[in-house]
């Protein structure tokens, strides 16, 4: 009987091959700063008088949440800029970005499920739901990460193009199941 090595199917927190992070990596912290831009927008076009989002903000809890929010986002643009100047920073970040990246996700829904929670004897109504004012853009940040955690996982026997095409239909239909699992919840 061959001596078959184990296959490893979880992410690959190895060292990488190069001095500068890979492109999803890079990927993710603009998205991020996507996030952080956008957090700025509402939190300052949002402050004038008699609009729901000023009002939803003033609930208590929410505000902990979208600064929870902000703070994933900066960390993951923190991290992959230390290892553009500290290469030997790659194996920590490697780790800590998935792990900020499932917390993002975790944190898009505890907020909208939150919102939904708030919105059900409200006075106000807020009509951008699944997507925003929620921290990280909502659904769309939940769609972001999760494509950032297939894209790091393993391509097996597809090969790197094959790999990446189902990483990328697997993103869709986690979207889409998260769609589909928001119209349940907000009916």
């Amino acid at each position: 009987m061959p001596d078959v090595a184990p296959r490893v199917i979880a992410f690959s927190i190895s060292p990488p091959k190069g001095r500068f992070p890979p492109l999803t990596e890079i990927l993710l912290s603009f998205m991020c700063s996507a996030f952080v831009a956008a957090f700025s927008r509402q939190h300052v076009n949002d402050l004038e008088p008699f609009r729901s989002n000023l009002m939803y903000f003033q609930v208590e809890g929410v505000m902990a949440l979208q600064q929870a929010g902000l703070v994933v986002s900066l960390a993951i643009i923190v991290l992959t800029s230390l290892w553009f100047f500290t290469p030997k920073i790659a194996p920590f970040v490697r780790l800590a970005n998935p792990i900020l990246a499932l917390t993002g996700i975790v944190l898009a829904w505890v907020e909208l499920l939150r919102a939904k929670a708030i919105l059900q004897g409200a006075p106000f109504e807020i009509s951008s739901l699944p997507y925003g004012p929620i921290n990280n853009l909502g659904l769309w940040g939940v769609l972001g990460f999760a494509t950032y955690l297939f894209l790091r996982m393993p391509d097996g026997r597809l090969g790197a193009n094959r790999g990446t095409f189902v990483k990328l239909g697997l993103a869709a239909c986690f979207f889409l199941a998260n769609l589909l699992l928001w119209s349940l919840i907000a009916t």
